[in-house]
């Protein structure tokens, strides 16, 4: 794990930065993009066993999967007052590595909320936005000023790109 958050499931279990995370709930994990999909596949409390390789050696944990809380405070690239459901950030080198990106630059939807505006706009964890209402967001900052616009009601036009195909949605903000 490149970072284990304070106070998680993962932390109260054990888990420590720098742990290859090789299992989860008995699924084989070969590559770590796939180890969001089934955290977030897995049902909120339901008690799972993690194996990891932790200085050469194998070890288990058990823990019970949590629910991811939002935080509330905002700055200038925190998300906008306009629930959207989803976290976006910028693509580092190494989340392009972790998402098995060729893409090093722009913007990655890392996680879609289940029943969110966005998970029922089809947006999916791993999406790459190109552009919102036609316009291209260079940098985060760009994203939620561009968001901060829009009211409830309103409809967004997303172009992103998903694996090797680029698709429009569109996802209308909750009443």
């Amino acid at each position: 794990m490149a970072d284990v958050t304070p106070d998680s499931p993962a932390d109260k279990a054990g888990i420590k930065r720098g742990d290859v995370i090789i299992s989860f709930d008995g699924n084989e994990i070969t590559e770590m993009k796939d180890l969001p999909y089934m955290v977030g596949a897995t049902a909120v409390n339901k008690k799972v066993t993690m194996e990891v390789i932790r200085k050469g050696k194998k070890k288990s944990f058990d823990l019970a999967v949590g629910e991811l809380k939002e935080e509330k405070e905002l700055s200038e690239n925190d998300e906008p007052e306009t629930d959207l459901g989803m976290t976006v950030e910028e693509i580092t080198s190494q989340m392009a590595r972790n998402f098995g990106l060729s893409e090093t630059k722009g913007l990655i939807i890392v996680q879609v909320q289940r029943n969110s505006p966005a998970a029922e706009a089809g947006l999916q964890q791993g999406d790459i936005i190109l552009e919102v209402d036609q316009n291209k967001p260079a940098r985060l900052s760009d994203f939620h000023k561009m968001i901060r616009k829009y009211k409830k009601g309103d409809t967004i036009l997303f172009l992103i790109k998903r694996g090797e195909s680029t698709i429009y949605l569109t996802l209308k903000i909750e009443e």
